[in-house]
């Protein structure tokens, strides 16, 4: 599987789980819901994102090389 194929993958993947977490703040509003989001989900979209940029990078940087091994 392709490093474009696998970023798709898992920005389509992010942009469904965070459809589905804004359905659920809607009928989750305690205090535990706001420390699912701040500790658990915050970091997760945020670290998900610059895995997201990282891969874009590589994968540039591998097109590179293939043309210069070319």
């Amino acid at each position: 599987m392709s490093l474009n194929v696998s970023s798709s993958k898992l920005k389509d993947a992010l942009q469904e789980l965070q459809a589905r977490w804004e359905e659920t703040r809607d009928h989750w509003k305690d205090d535990v819901a706001q420390d699912f989001d701040e500790h658990h989900w915050r970091p997760l979209e945020m670290q998900t994102e610059i895995a997201l940029r990282a891969i874009d990078r590589l994968s540039e940087e591998l097109s590179r090389a293939r043309q210069d091994c070319s």
